[in-house]
């Protein structure tokens, strides 16, 4: 990875490196008769992190496996349970980002050690470890055909999860100092591996598709934590309801869309991160299966240009008083336009 921007602020916090990442999947599925079905799986991943402006390197691998068993008393009814561990390398930012994070066009409160000077300093971390997590999950999922007329059917899944996390890896800050005459900030904030952090929740997904028309309806209510220190963790989105809608026209060749998606705040944040914030977005998309070889899509995110934190962020002041932070630091995409064209050659 390469980094570059106009201000230079991306070249100072994340130097270029490489980082190889491999990985391979078997999975075994059996059933007996109609009413029992269990998945056996295991996944091997491979990393390796280099880079020639921070004097690191590091690697790692593991096997991790997964079993899921569910049960079909009654058919489009199937309660389910299942285990799975997972494996994520760190990323290049994570472990190499370094140096002052950009002012916004304030103050610059602390000068780092890579010479340069910023609201707080980002500190590399060579010594990041990879993050394993095992799931335990228990959950339904429903399947059924021709409930109001043929063709039309009904998909859904509900699902309670607790994932703990050994190693997780989260943006810590160091003990917040004074700061005459803005109060208290932290100077140093590194990522760093977390003992152990556990994420738990309720997941639900349904769709109606009547053929002509759909509707589906999912959302979660999540809470992520240091067991440790019981705080929250930044990186969780607590809630999260979304609703689409879509119609399908001329033979059904063209499909339109639209989705509003209501996402709750992350208040339960370490005392020195700004929380994020709660958001309404609508999304619109269009889907024209011009022959069977040719598609267009398009759509517009955030029709309303609506201004969204979706994660909590390190501030740069800890007394209360109005910053800069509020107005710039890492908000969300505003309306965002797309467009896409796919042509098949060839053979089916």
């Amino acid at each position: 990875m390469r980094t570059f921007d106009s201000r230079g602020n991306s070249n100072i916090t994340t130097p270029s490196g490489l980082r190889t990442v491999a990985g391979g999947f078997a999975q075994l599925k059996q059933n007996y008769s109609t009413w029992l079905e269990v998945v056996s799986a295991i996944r091997y991943d491979h990393y390796e992190l280099h880079s020639p402006l921070v004097a690191t390197g590091g690697g790692g691998d593991r096997f991790s496996p997964k079993i899921t068993i569910g049960v079909t008393p009654v058919a489009g009814f199937t309660p389910y349970v299942s285990y799975a561990e997972g494996y994520r390398a760190p990323s290049i930012t994570e472990t190499l980002i370094f140096g002052g994070h950009a002012t916004g066009g304030g103050p610059a409160f602390f000068n780092c050690p890579d010479g340069t000077a910023g609201l707080f300093c980002f500190l590399p971390n060579p010594n990041l470890r990879p993050e394993v997590g095992k799931n335990k999950e228990i959950g339904v999922n429903l399947k059924y055909d021709g409930i109001f007329a043929a063709g039309d059917s009904f998909r859904g899944k509900i699902n309670v999860f607790r994932n703990d996390i050994d190693s997780y890896i989260d943006l810590v800050a160091s003990p917040p100092v004074a700061i005459p005459p803005f109060g208290f900030a932290s100077q140093f904030f590194q990522y760093q591996n977390i003992a152990r952090a556990r994420i738990e929740g309720l997941e639900v997904e349904t769709l109606y598709d009547a053929g002509l028309w759909y509707v589906g309806v999912a959302g979660h209510l999540i809470q992520g934590k240091n067991v440790a220190t019981n705080v929250g963790l930044s990186t969780i989105t607590p809630r999260k309801l979304s609703t689409t809608g879509g119609v399908r026209l001329l033979d059904r060749s063209l499909i339109l869309a639209a989705q509003w998606v209501s996402f709750g705040p992350n208040n339960n944040v370490p005392v020195n991160y700004l929380p994020s914030t709660g958001y309404d977005l609508i999304n619109l998309y269009l889907t024209w299966n011009a022959t069977k070889d040719i598609t267009f899509t398009a759509s517009i995110d955030n029709l309303l240009n609506q201004y969204y934190r979706p994660y909590a962020i390190p501030t740069s002041s800890t007394d209360g008083t109005p910053q800069n932070d509020v107005l710039w630091s890492s908000p969300g995409p505003g309306r965002v336009y797309k467009a896409g064209l796919r042509i098949h050659f060839g053979g089916a």
